[in-house]
């Protein structure tokens, strides 16, 4: 009996140490940070620099002036760098192939539907050639599908606009749309612009109307005008903070109101009628 007892106790312990290390990975993967950091800069030619960081472990880095490569690291170290053209080839060649498989199966879809369109159409002539040519005289003509067609088109936007939670449904869209927005949004913004027009007076101008809303810009950098030559440099660096809670939240919220799901349900129903 002791021993059957140390046995359920040495199950429950590892199966309580189970449990909590499944909670804090899960805990980790919503509060965790996710990091990027964004310069992109123009002088002699245009270079950019790109970073984004995981969970404090992984870092995806892309450098155009010093290697033109992306780089994956884990905790520091450079695990695998692929150099910017074959990633882009690569993705290229997987569009492409998902181009060929949606062809080939719009294709045989194509196929076997004129081939059950011939079936159909041969039956009826089998059961009913006597009443081929009334059938022809009573189908009705383009013109008349179109119309109609046109008509079921307007009718159902007219019923989906009257839905008593239409209001709602574009209320707390946009909220969504406000939440995530903020989830992603820079967190510090820094620049520096220097720009010359062909004319001195039009510099001037465009100073000047810059100048009107140097309250608004004045905390993220600076612009400034160069007379002499025609000119546009300068910089451009971002960074971010956030992380997937921030994502998961405003749509669990969006999700859980009533005239949300109600009018959800109803795009979904005339989606599938259609």
């Amino acid at each position: 009996m002791t021993t059957l007892w140390l046995i359920l106790k040495m199950i429950c312990i590892l199966l309580g140490i189970f449990i909590g290390i499944v909670i804090c990975l899960f805990l980790a993967f919503l509060f965790l940070p996710l990091e990027y950091r964004i310069r992109v800069q123009k002088y002699e030619e245009i270079a950019y620099n790109i970073q984004f960081k995981v969970f404090y472990l992984i870092s995806i880095v892309y450098d155009s002036k010093t290697n033109n490569s992306i780089k994956i690291r884990f905790c520091g170290r450079t695990i695998k760098e692929i150099p910017f053209k074959q990633a882009k080839n690569q993705v290229e060649e997987k569009l492409d192939n998902t181009q060929k498989v949606v062809t080939k199966a719009t294709q045989e879809e194509i196929k076997d539907n004129v081939e059950k369109k011939n079936m159909h159409l041969y039956s009826n002539q089998v059961i009913d050639k006597g009443k081929s040519k009334k059938a022809v005289s009573k189908k009705p003509s383009k013109a008349s599908y179109h119309s109609r067609t046109k008509i079921n088109w307007i009718e159902t936007i007219k019923f989906i606009w009257e839905d008593e939670n239409r209001a709602s449904f574009i209320y707390f869209c946009k909220a969504l749309v406000k939440d995530l927005w903020r989830a992603i949004c820079p967190k510090e913004i820094r620049f520096d612009l220097i720009f010359g027009l062909n004319d001195p007076a039009q510099t001037g101008i465009w100073l000047a109307k810059l100048m009107a809303l140097y309250p608004f810009y004045a905390p993220y950098g600076t612009i400034k005008g160069d007379f002499e030559k025609v000119i546009l440099e300068g910089y451009i660096k971002l960074f971010g903070k956030t992380n997937v809670y921030r994502f998961i939240k405003p749509l669990i919220v969006f999700v859980a109101y009533k005239q949300v799901r109600n009018y959800m349900k109803l795009l979904m129903k005339i989606g599938k009628d259609e």
